[in-house]
């Protein structure tokens, strides 16, 4: 007795949807991953620039800050992000524009809680947390904006 096994084609329209599926879960994790690698602020003569390739870039100047300040963000509920405009906000980590509790407008690249606090001419804050804050003030300080 002879068997024999047969398939059938498989169309291409059952192919699309897992390779469109992997495409848009690709795309999510790098629009997600490589601004968390790639952040970088740059503090020059007369501005700051933050930026998050490939979405995510602020510069503010000089003269359009009211004040600077450091603070533990725990300790400051005003500061709490409430809304995510446009960014990323994953757990310990938000890069972008939010809303905080104050009702303000910020931008945040924040990854813990000491943080660097600029409030701006026009109402919005930018509040960071660089990696070696001490290092991040002391060129503030040398470049004369605190």
């Amino acid at each position: 007795m002879v068997t024999r096994t047969f398939t059938i084609p498989i169309p291409t329209s059952v192919w699309i949807f897992p390779v469109a599926l992997v495409a848009i879960l690709a795309i999510i994790i790098l629009i997600t991953i490589i601004p968390i690698v790639a952040l970088k602020i740059e503090v020059k003569d007369s501005e700051i620039v933050i930026s998050a390739p490939p979405l995510l870039k602020y510069s503010f100047k000089r003269n359009e800050i009211v004040s600077i300040n450091t603070m533990d963000l725990s300790e400051h509920e005003e500061y709490k992000p409430t809304l995510r405009e446009f960014g990323i906000g994953v757990p310990g980590y938000r890069i972008g524009w939010f809303k905080l509790a104050n009702g303000a407008k910020a931008f945040l690249a924040v990854s813990s809680n000491e943080a660097v606090i600029f409030k701006l001419k026009n109402g919005t804050y930018v509040i960071i947390t660089p990696k070696d804050i001490e290092n991040f003030l002391n060129t503030l300080r040398k470049l004369e904006w605190i």
